[in-house]
This record gives C-alpha cells, sequence and structure tokens, in this order.
C-alpha cells in the first residue's frame, strides 16, 4: 500500500525518501510543527480522503513527553474515512488536553535526539506492517 509520512522529525525525514523505501509517495515534513501541528496537518490529509494507517499517539509516550511525532495516511484519495477522522480528532483533542496540563519542559539537544529517535522506531515498526500487510 503506497503512503504518505507527516512528521516534524528530521531523523524520520532524512531515513525516508520516496523511491527509496518501498511504497512512499511522499514526506510531508515541517521542523517548526508542534505535535498538535503535525496532527493538525494528518486531519487535513483526512479530510481530503486520505486514510490513517498508523495510529496518531502510537507508544506509550504520552503526548506531553515527546514534541516529535510521525504518521502515516495513504497517498490514494477516496471519500472520507469517518474511522481515520474520528481516531485523528480523539488524539488531537487528548493531545491538547495532556499538554493544556503539562509544564513546558526544556530538554538538552541529547534527550531531544533521544525522543526523535523514539519516533523514528515507532514510525519504522508501522511502516514494517504497512509494507506486510498493505
Amino acid at each position: 500500500m503506497k503512503f504518505i509520512l507527516v512528521t516534524n522529525n528530521r531523523m524520520v525525514q532524512e531515513r525516508f525518501k520516496p523511491g527509496d523505501t518501498k511504497n512512499l509517495t511522499q514526506v510531508v515534513y515541517q521542523e517548526n510543527l508542534d505535535l498538535i501541528g503535525v496532527l493538525a496537518e494528518a486531519r487535513n490529509l483526512i479530510h481530503k480522503g486520505h486514510r490513517l494507517l498508523t495510529h496518531p499517539l502510537s507508544g506509550s509516550v504520552k503526548p506531553y513527553e515527546t514534541p516529535f511525532k510521525s504518521v502515516a495516511v495513504t497517498s490514494e484519495v477516496e471519500v472520507l474515512d469517518f474511522q481515520s477522522l474520528q481516531i485523528i480528532e480523539e488524539s488531537l483533542a487528548t493531545a491538547k488536553k495532556f499538554l493544556a496540563d503539562a509544564k513546558v519542559i526544556r530538554y538538552s539537544d541529547k534527550v531531544y535526539d533521544d525522543f526523535r529517535l523514539i519516533d523514528l522506531n515507532l514510525i519504522l515498526s508501522g511502516i514494517e506492517s504497512i509494507n506486510q500487510f498493505g
């Protein structure tokens, strides 16, 4: 199944290039987006008819624990998938709730790299599933 990655993680953007990665057609990379921005960008694609392929809040990392997120959606545009829409809207609401209650913490560059690596590993697992079952 062909897919698009939406991410604010430069490790993901550097690792995955359309044409080099099986079934990847596009990487929507915007480093200046926060978690909410990445989820909103994925929601915009879902409104255009793309479907979610990875859960927006995958892994055991809480929304306030990492600023990096990568989400895969289908490349194909179809009719609006209400299940994908419900999942992304609920994920946005959850992330906003967690972030509203969290203190803003500034980490060292090493810690941010660790967060990037966690996100990279989560999306790698998702892509393996997409390529295996898609």
